[in-house]
């Protein structure tokens, strides 16, 4: 058990939050979040830099608006089955062309734009408290499902 993309999207924070393609992906499970704001080269997927679950919040300012850098990051973080992409809008929601959002759409792959006056550290700080609920939660199931085994065997 963890905590799902959808989860995550009940909070407050995220009234306003705009999903711009991935919808039936909002069931993934989110491990960790990350900020991806820094020029993205290919190699830096087969370095370990992204694990399963990890949610990335960006504001794609790092994408020139001439390359097609943007879909192959989609295509990364769609390949090591990242959670989905956050993107803090800053005016760059531009990148997020209708071939990348069909491409996030045939993948299930959650994009979803916030509002600016939202923070990293705040966005980060809400996506974490729910990741650590969620944790606490499983911890509580395994022990309950433990100690339920160990009532059997008695009985």
């Amino acid at each position: 058990m963890g905590i799902t993309f959808m989860e995550v999207l009940e909070d407050e924070i995220f009234r306003d939050a705009e999903i711009r393609a991935g919808k039936e992906g909002l069931r993934r499970q989110i491990g960790r979040v990350s900020v991806f704001d820094c020029p993205y080269h290919e190699d830096m997927m087969e370095e370990g830099v992204i694990e399963e679950g990890d949610l990335f919040l960006s504001c794609l300012e790092q994408f020139p608006p001439e390359e097609a850098g943007m879909e192959r990051f989609i295509r990364g973080l769609i390949q090591y089955k990242a959670a989905g992409l956050m993107v803090v809008s800053s005016g760059r929601t531009d990148l997020l062309t209708e071939e990348v959002l069909q491409l996030c759409g045939r993948n299930e792959f959650p994009v979803l734009v916030v509002r600016r006056s939202n923070s990293y550290a705040q966005i980060m700080s809400v996506v974490n408290r729910y990741i650590a609920a969620g944790s606490a939660n499983s911890a509580i199931e395994l022990t309950c499902e433990e100690l339920a085994e160990l009532a059997a065997r008695i009985d």
